[in-house]
């Protein structure tokens, strides 16, 4: 029947246990019923402010990342640029050694 397999379904994913205890009587399962309810909603409630949350600072880093990345970018150009208008410097430490002595 549908209530029983609604009962079955609820009480397995609700708890914890081999089911050696369980209401017989019909308002031991209302009773069940509600406490199973009851600890759907109260675990249920605080999944949907976590993931409110996690979405937003989510966002914001990614928001974060993708200015930290433009601003590398505009270095990068800006370094590039004045590479190319400046005299180029030797890197060579023996050419920089002997034309100090």
């Amino acid at each position: 029947s549908i209530p029983a397999a609604s009962w079955w379904t609820l009480a397995t994913i609700t708890t914890v246990g081999y089911g050696d205890v369980f209401p017989v009587s019909r308002t031991g399962k209302v009773v069940g019923f509600v406490a199973i309810l009851y600890g759907t909603i109260l675990l249920g409630l605080p999944i949907g402010i976590i993931g409110s949350q996690f979405s937003t600072e989510f966002g914001r880093m990614v928001t974060v990342s993708r200015r930290r990345q433009e601003t590398v970018k505009q270095r990068n150009a800006s370094a590039l640029t004045d590479s190319q208008t400046e005299p180029p410097v030797s890197s060579c430490p023996s050419v920089e050694s002997s034309s100090l002595s």
